[in-house]
């Protein structure tokens, strides 16, 4: 399993930061959480140069942080 640290120069999103998770497939992951009705930050979707997602933020904070999958 990889890991991962990102040490942030700048500050970044969330009130205390964010927490990022490593998914196998992001675009199944969205479409699946956006079932069971968790909703997303669509304007702040990043793409690759291919044109696929490649980070999606939800649209809520948790305890201060902003999560987003990659």
């Amino acid at each position: 399993m990889d890991s991962c640290i990102e040490i942030m120069k700048t500050p970044g999103p969330g009130e205390k930061g964010h927490l990022a998770f490593k998914v196998h497939d992001l675009e199944a992951a969205v479409a699946d959480m956006k079932a069971a009705g968790i909703e997303f930050a669509e304007e702040n979707f990043k793409y690759d140069e291919k044109g696929g997602l490649s980070a999606a933020y939800l649209r809520d904070e948790i305890a201060g942080f902003a999560i987003h999958l990659i």
